[in-house]
């Protein structure tokens, strides 16, 4: 899915390209502009969202701001999930596979 739904809000997170839009009150608009490849939006919040992708790319919506995370550059991130306290990232390294897990401090 390439859609989040926040809870309460009504917000609507999308995917749409190289961009992350968010709909708010009957509106779209841009939330970032990464200009990355990614290929995962999911989240348990308005203020929980990440997306990962291609070479490595992650990014975490806090509510207020986007923050990025290099996990590695030649990674491609093929799996993400996301709840309230926890995030997984499933990828794989050239001939390697792995499962990131990221805890919510």
């Amino acid at each position: 899915r390439d859609l989040v739904r926040s809870r309460g809000l009504g917000d609507v997170y999308k995917r749409q390209g190289l961009y992350i839009e968010l709909k708010r009150n009957n509106n779209w608009i841009i939330n970032n502009n990464f200009n990355e490849i990614f290929y995962h939006i999911r989240g348990s919040a308005s203020n929980n969202i990440f997306i990962s992708g291609a070479y490595g790319f992650t990014a975490h919506f806090n509510g207020i701001d986007w923050m990025q995370y290099a996990l590695s550059s030649q990674a491609s991130l093929v799996g993400l999930q996301v709840f309230s306290n926890q995030v997984f990232i499933v990828g794989y390294d050239q001939n390697t596979a792995f499962i990131y897990h990221g805890l919510k401090q």
